[in-house]
């Protein structure tokens, strides 16, 4: 912020009421910090020893870990719990389960690299439990839970392979590993990912039959992002939305880059560990990159909007997975608008079959999307396999990424003055902020 001053302090027609605004941004900048620090001295301050627990809860959340299967359980007690168990053991979403063993709390740190600690706390788990015993006593009756599982097996068993993959993932949030590793060597991981392409093509097409029903928006977007498992990039784009939703219904104007900082801010406020989680941070990127380059009416930007995306979100996936393949740049041009078309298309065809019965004559509906899947697949293999690169973490110098994003920022709010220098400075210290907990 004292940068930021001296930067305003060296123009020459300072913009009035440079004084006032600048002192109260930053007493509402140093409260967010203040705030934020207290949570997370707090959350550290609350590790207790070692407690046996015993008790029930229900599954909210299981995928795989490694050699381990990973289980999350809300529980009586009030408290999210950790377990891994065995993959060879049966738990699903929506199970009542009674568990028992050593209850320990998470050691975070916030030092460079993967924390095993850190991942867990930002979805929301408390406690992990150590030499756990887990045995199903029940099914819970009608819940979240219980309802994205019923649907998982639906699509399981009345879909292709490759309609399933996707639609498992837009619906669920729920990747299957073969389609998770194409799209890594494709560079188009973000599409197996609930983010604000699934979510804005959502409030898109509600709109296209309701286009004056902003509460039938809203409430769609919010169903959708609960049943997709309220991951935090989904949370991000659907609080955009929302804002924007707001803003038509009192007749403001609304920018998409106000929207993307309001977002991000509120969900720091309610979680500041969201910051160390990889979709918080590659969907901000991403909002950012799109709300400041894509902006405006001219040409040139949007012919260069998707790499600038593939820029600077490249920053965190090469430090963060080794390497980003050039291919991705040419692949995800074509991606959008494939998958804009291809997953509505499917989701509507799919409704037939997950509907009203399994594999057989009512799997011939979404025969059309599998085809064209297979297509799509055929089509990123010859292109990946044509530009083999990998390029990593030196190929995407933090600063260079910070400065570019800072000048768009700047260039989009020409003419605001001191909120548009402010902004512009923020949005690059908060790049700079991501270069601090990467490795």
């Amino acid at each position: 912020m004292f940068f930021v001053f001296l930067v305003l302090s060296g123009t020459p027609e300072p913009p009035p009421g440079f004084v006032p605004f600048f002192v109260i941004l930053s007493l509402v900048f140093l409260s967010v910090v203040l705030y934020s620090v207290f949570r997370l001295d707090l959350d550290q301050r609350k590790i207790l020893p070692a407690q046996v627990v015993k008790t029930k809860g229900t599954v909210v959340f299981e995928r795989p870990w490694g050699r381990w299967r990973s289980l999350v359980v809300d529980a009586e007690d009030g408290k999210r719990y950790l377990i891994k168990i065995s993959p060879l053991r049966p738990f699903r979403e929506g199970d009542i389960v009674e568990i028992s063993g050593k209850s320990e709390s998470f050691k975070l740190d916030f030092s460079k690299g993967f924390n095993e600690s850190l991942y867990w706390k930002t979805k929301g788990v408390d406690k992990v439990l150590t030499s756990p015993r887990v045995t199903v006593v029940g099914s819970s009756g009608f819940s979240l839970s219980r309802w994205r599982r019923l649907l998982r097996e639906k699509l399981l068993l009345s879909l292709p392979p490759n309609t399933r993959g996707y639609l498992l993932a837009a619906w669920l949030g729920v990747r299957d590993p073969v389609l998770q590793d194409a799209h890594a060597r494709w560079g188009t991981s973000h599409i197996l990912a609930i983010s604000g392409f699934h979510v804005g093509l959502l409030v898109l097409l509600v709109a296209f039959f309701a286009k004056r029903a902003v509460w039938l928006q809203s409430i769609v977007l919010w169903l959708y992002v609960l049943a997709s498992g309220a991951q935090v990039s989904a949370v991000r784009a659907a609080v955009m939305i929302q804002v924007f939703l707001l803003a038509k219904v009192v007749g403001r104007p609304s920018k998409a880059l106000n929207t993307v900082c309001i977002a991000s801010v509120l969900l720091l406020l309610i979680r500041p560990l969201w910051f160390w989680d990889l979709g918080f941070r590659l969907s901000v990127m991403a909002a950012l990159t799109l709300s400041v380059v894509g902006a405006g009416s001219i040409a040139w930007r949007k012919l260069i909007v998707l790499p600038a995306v593939w820029f600077t979100t490249g920053v965190l996936i090469s430090r963060s997975f080794g390497g980003v393949p050039i291919a991705g740049i040419i692949i995800n041009m074509l991606a959008i608008p494939f998958f804009s078309f291809i997953l509505p298309l499917g989701s509507f065809l799919a409704v037939f079959p997950v509907v009203f019965g399994g594999a057989g004559t009512w799997e011939y509906f979404v025969l059309p999307v599998e085809f064209l899947l297979s297509l799509w697949h055929n089509f990123a293999d010859m292109i990946a396999s044509i530009l083999p690169v990998t390029v990593g973490a030196k190929f995407f110098p933090f600063p260079i990424v910070a400065l570019m994003i800072m000048y768009f920022v700047y260039k989009r709010s020409w003419g605001a003055g001191l909120l548009s220098v402010s902004l512009s400075v923020c949005v690059a210290v908060f790049v700079a902020l991501i270069d601090s907990i990467l490795p």
